[in-house]
């Protein structure tokens, strides 16, 4: 029974999920996508056989971007690169190009965040640095000089011969909010801003019930500053809501319209680059889980960014840090692009086990995403500190890709379980990276080898949720303490199915909903824990579906994954569509072998093979 809803109401709101999460998308990245880092490794020696289809991080130079003799070197620089048949995915900036504004702007320091002090806040993440007598001030995007100044970044882009085009990485005012350290944006524009968003929102009742009494004259700083806070109790309590409920008066209203303007201006820019080439892949480093600088906009055909890795957290080959990021990519059909921080790589190099990257570069093709090629590694550190850890622990892995693109491109989960996941559990959480109730869920969910898409069930300033039909599709629903967090309507659809909804720690009700699966054993040991089986579907009926098989275990005293011989797959007889016919197995060391296609008394299919190491992809041919 619905409760203080309607039927028609809830329509209502899951009919929003298609537009509100890019419904009508570009055309994603290429799953099987290979990209250098840097364009210098590229000119690697031992790195220029990874099949390598272009290059990651194109940036520009990092100062003077007005000055044509400055640009024409790297103008030539993206044509050497060209010339060779990579794609270059060319760089706009926030952080790392501060100098850019800086040479750009009459007086820049007028259009950086201030903190409730009215200090300039710093890209204090960066260090202490300044530019021509000014510091790396943080850009306000309520700067009106902002779009101007990204499409004077977009017409330097295009000066180049490039193929595609990003934004890293949104320290925008939002973030400004949330990263502790920061302090929230209080600038004149952001002020003015807030008043005329507070204004449009709200009736002259609803405004004075908050304690504002003349919304002409409002100064969200100075109502805060005589409600007693300071920037630095700001600072301690802005960066989550709070369950919810905050003591900081009109904190939710102020994350939202920080998160709407960057939208509204980025979305400006994102329309002028297809202005100037309409077919141009856009990327951008962003994500749902990672929602306060979240860029929601049909124009991005694929998402970037830095990951956490987690290596010692986790310390087998599967880290749970990044799943979240992509499960909600593919929920929206983007490819998600990414590399870890340098300070992920730093630790490989510390602990002397280089190979346990392929673990996390396994993961990601398997799991949809592109991970850029660990060449010429930023570890980070004062001075330029770099480390290769060697090509041989990696050429394998991408070469297996590029052989086999034709079982990666087209392809997405094949899932049976949803994990529901509200973003306002993440908005709420000072984390960048998903909750702790998300990981210990992804973290059962993989242990128990069940193949899982992300429902994403929008916030309170952009409140979309899954389709009555997406919803309906899953013999699970999976939740967790997250789930207080969905809003009523959100709850009430989500009761529509009750009886398929579990709690992710309730393995034998999961167990009992979920028939159908695929598990693995070692031996004829249970190993879901050591082997995971990500099944994959084409969106061509006719393509082979295939199943990537993950060898978690990490042995760190000899730096290598152990071999297991002796695996079996179980496939229930009916948890793909159609009737199974023959298997290959194809692993990195370039072999590939028929598999036996057994079928048990009950129907189930059996699949035996001796020789995984850290993957393997099983292809399977239907009818």
């Amino acid at each position: 029974m619905l409760i203080n809803t309607s039927y028609k109401a809830l329509l209502a709101v899951s009919a929003l999920a298609l537009a509100a999460c890019g419904g009508d998308t570009q055309t994603s990245l290429p799953k099987s996508t290979i990209w250098y880092t840097y364009g210098i490794n590229s000119e690697l020696e031992e790195f220029q056989d990874f099949a390598a289809t272009g290059i990651f991080w194109g940036h520009m130079p990092q100062q003077q971007l007005h000055d044509d003799a400055v640009l024409g070197e790297w103008v030539a620089e993206v044509a050497y690169y060209r010339d060779q048949g990579l794609d270059f995915n060319a760089r706009g900036e926030f952080d790392w190009g501060f100098q850019w504004f800086i040479d750009y702007a009459e007086q820049p320091d007028q259009h950086y965040v201030r903190n409730l002090d009215g200090d300039i806040v710093t890209y204090f993440f960066m260090g202490d640095l300044s530019y021509n007598g000014y510091p790396n001030g943080w850009l306000s995007n309520h700067s009106p000089l902002f779009v101007d100044y990204y499409k004077l970044q977009v017409d330097r882009m295009f000066e180049a011969d490039i193929s595609h085009i990003m934004f890293d990485s949104q320290t925008s005012s939002v973030r400004s909010t949330q990263l502790l350290g920061a302090g929230g944006d209080f600038s004149e524009p952001a002020i003015k801003a807030f008043r005329n968003y507070m204004a449009d929102k709200y009736t002259m009742m609803e405004l004075y019930a908050m304690g504002i009494e003349n919304i002409d004259s409002f100064d969200y700083g100075d109502y805060l500053r005589d409600a007693g806070y300071t920037n630095e109790s700001f600072q301690a309590q802005a960066s989550a809501f709070g369950g919810g409920v905050t003591a900081i008066p009109l904190i939710e209203d102020y994350t939202y319209f920080n998160r709407d303007v960057l939208n509204e201006k980025m979305n400006e820019v994102f329309a002028y680059i297809r202005s100037k080439d309409s077919d141009i892949d856009i990327g951008a480093t962003t994500s749902m889980i990672d929602v306060r600088g979240y860029l929601n906009s049909d124009e991005l055909t694929y998402w970037a960014g830095e990951a956490f890795m987690f290596p010692d957290f986790f310390p087998d080959q599967i880290t749970m840090a990044t799943i979240p990021h992509m499960k909600a990519a593919e929920s929206i059909d983007k490819t998600m692009v990414y590399f870890p921080y340098p300070f992920e790589f730093a630790n490989l190099q510390q602990r002397n086990v280089p190979r346990q990257a392929r673990g996390w570069i396994a993961q990601a093709y398997a799991m949809g995403a592109v991970f850029s090629i660990p060449a010429r590694v930023w570890i980070g550190g004062e001075d330029i500190n770099v480390w290769e850890p060697g090509a041989d622990n990696y050429r394998d892995l991408y070469q297996f890709v590029d052989r086999h693109k034709q079982l990666f491109d087209g392809y997405k989960a094949y899932s049976n379980v949803a994990y529901i996941a509200p973003m306002q559990a993440y908005v709420d959480s000072s984390s960048t990276e998903g909750t702790i109730s998300t990981f210990g869920s992804v973290t059962n969910l993989m242990l128990g080898n069940y193949s899982f898409d992300f429902l994403m069930f929008g916030d309170a300033g952009n409140s979309f949720a899954p389709s009555l039909k997406e919803l309906s599709r899953f013999d699970a629903l999976v939740t967790d303490a997250d789930a207080s967090f969905l809003s009523e309507e959100h709850q009430a659809l989500l009761d529509l199915y009750s009886e398929k909804v579990v709690d992710s720690s309730d393995s034998d009700k999961l167990a009992s909903l979920v028939k159908n699966k695929i598990s693995a054993t070692v031996a004829g040991a249970p190993a879901d824990h050591l082997v995971s089986a990500l099944p994959r579907t084409s969106s061509s009926h006719k393509a082979p579906y295939v199943i990537h098989l993950l060898n978690r275990p990490f042995d760190e005293s000899q730096g290598i994954t152990p071999q297991l011989d002796d695996v079996e797959l179980r496939i229930s007889k009916n948890f793909f569509a159609k009737k199974l016919k023959g298997a290959k197995l194809h692993l990195p060391d370039g072999s590939s072998q028929e598999l036996e296609l057994k079928q048990d008394d009950s129907g189930d299919y059996l699949l035996a093979f001796d020789g995984l190491a850290v993957w393997g992809l099983v292809e399977i041919a239907h009818r």
